[in-house]
């Protein structure tokens, strides 16, 4: 193995906000720690890779440009990333494409990155670059994309675009363009636990030397910091236990691409990862990112540890927060035969449990398949909800709507079942169904010939969105004006009170204050 240093620049992306009818940003520019460069940077820094970070939009968020009418980008200017890049002088550079509406962005960065290092190799990952890695690979900027889950891999990988590996097997998960082909492999996926090293300080630490994530960035509304006595710059981490998720939603192609299986880093190996980001970097926050936290038994054995820290340090001065939504039946579990699990909600107390979301998606039953309505009645997540409140845990639910095929009655037996449930919770927030490639609502639309690929990918960029529905992709048998209509007096989720995005002149970033406290 050749003695030169080898340097890897790993970039996330600035990110979109769609700009709803108004002119106001839908939700606030929120930063988040990115698992890809945790992980992947972890692995080669233990391999003795040289390793850089940059999070534009961790970086950058106040800084706001218009895209089109509606659609704001946040996060530093490709210049300033490229100028960052050029003193770097990285031997290859990573970039990640995680959603399908933040295309154009990262292809507009890799465009500005090639201009400046002609010689550099750009590498693009994440869920989106692997679904679509042909729309990805149109950009004459981006040498390849690797697929998948990688970290096994990523090496190799890049030692093969070095030109320093023999293996032939380096290619089997990357795409890439030979000549007038396109050479696609399959998407690796991890088939043990994803016990990787995690790169903190490359990731958590800024060029300013200060933590590069905290709460006035991650934090999606006020009531995720209710048990803090201080907020603002407040540290904070996105907690990754596990990896995979066994429901198969038709919205989600996480199990489709990597399988139902959950990949558990394990209780221990998260404890000892919390210690070390308490006590050597004082975060005060840490949010769960793991689609399915509670379900492993891991995760309840994590619980315990963090609720048995507690109580023998005195140290009180964090909080657990789960805004990736925790499954209903955990509370109603088959062992107890469906009835309470009061145990469980006094574990997430005693672990420092701040505020859960509670992911219930839609009360009909032919669209949900993360909740049994026959088993779990209406009076049982009120009772839940009120338990969450006597132990101080604020509640948020999630909701969903513009289903494809979905009725104006089923929406009115939504809105009444939430509506019977709503005075229980803290916060009660609905967006709209939004259609990504590689879903089974996608591969529906595309045969029902409900859109072409051209046709959506056109659509996308001009504002499509979590909390923006159009008619083009409403699917469901209730017009796009009525939705709005009824929608209009719920506050969407993340909705800070933001200023008109009108107000914005194209490619001109403008800094606004978004925290509120």
């Amino acid at each position: 193995m050749s003695t030169v240093k080898r340097k890897i620049l790993f970039i996330s992306p600035a990110k979109t906000i769609p700009v709803n009818e108004e002119g106001e940003l839908v939700y606030k520019p929120r930063a988040n720690v990115s698992l890809p460069a945790l992980t992947v940077l972890g692995v080669l820094e233990q391999r003795g890779w040289e390793t850089s970070f940059i999070d534009a939009a961790a970086e950058g968020y106040r800084d706001l440009s218009l895209l089109g009418g509606h659609l704001v980008r946040f996060g530093l200017s490709d210049e300033a990333v490229a100028e960052r890049a050029v003193s770097l002088k990285p031997s290859l550079i990573l970039a990640t494409s995680m959603f399908t509406f933040e295309e154009q962005v990262v292809k507009s960065l890799c465009k500005v990155l090639k201009e400046r290092l002609p010689k550099t190799p750009i590498i693009v990952g994440g869920i989106h670059a692997t679904t679509r890695p042909d729309w990805i690979l149109e950009d004459q900027s981006i040498d390849c994309v690797v697929l998948g889950e990688v970290e096994n891999v990523i090496e190799d990988i890049l030692l093969g675009l070095l030109g320093e590996s023999n293996e032939a097997s380096w290619q089997q998960h990357i795409a890439y363009k030979q000549g007038a082909y396109l050479k696609i492999g399959l998407p690796a996926r991890l088939t043990g636990s994803p016990d990787f090293p995690w790169a903190f300080r490359t990731v958590l630490i800024g060029p300013d030397g200060k933590l590069r994530y905290t709460d006035d960035t991650m934090c999606r509304s006020n009531i995720y910091g209710h048990r803090l006595q201080q907020q603002g710059r407040t540290g904070s981490f996105s907690l990754y236990g596990s990896r995979g998720c066994p429901t198969g939603c038709e919205y989600c192609a996480s199990t489709s691409l990597f399988g139902p299986k959950i990949r558990h880093m394990g209780s221990e190996r998260m404890f000892k990862d919390f210690i070390a980001l308490r006590r050597q970097l004082g975060i005060h926050v840490f949010y769960n990112q793991a689609d399915t936290f509670g379900y492993h038994k891991e995760d309840i054995q994590f619980l315990r540890l963090v609720a048995d820290y507690r109580s023998n340090s005195s140290d009180f001065g964090f909080v657990l927060n789960n805004p990736n939504a925790f499954f209903l039946r955990l509370f109603f579990p088959t062992r107890l035969k469906g009835e309470f699990d009061w145990e469980f909600v006094d574990l997430l107390a005693r672990a420092g449990i701040n505020v859960i979301t509670l992911a219930i998606e839609t009360f009909t039953q032919r669209f949900n398949r993360k909740i049994d309505w026959s088993r779990i009645k209406l009076e049982k997540v009120v009772e839940l909800l009120r338990y969450l409140r006597e132990k101080d845990i604020k509640s948020e639910i999630y909701l969903i709507y513009a289903f494809p095929g979905q009725t104006y009655e089923e929406l009115v037996h939504d809105l009444t079942c939430a509506g019977q449930i709503a005075a229980y919770a803290d916060k009660v927030c609905w967006k709209n169904l939004v259609i990504f490639p590689g879903t089974e609502y996608y591969n529906w639309a595309l045969r029902e010939q409900r859109f072409t690929e051209d046709e959506y990918r056109q659509e996308v960029q001009k504002g499509y969105s979590f909390h923006r529905l159009t008619d083009f992709f409403n699917f469901s048998k209730i017009p796009t004006s009525e939705l709005k209509a009824i929608f209009k007096k719920w506050s969407p989720a993340f909705h800070p009170g933001l200023p008109a995005a009108r107000t914005l002149s194209r490619k001109e970033p403008r800094g606004v204050d978004f925290y509120s406290s």
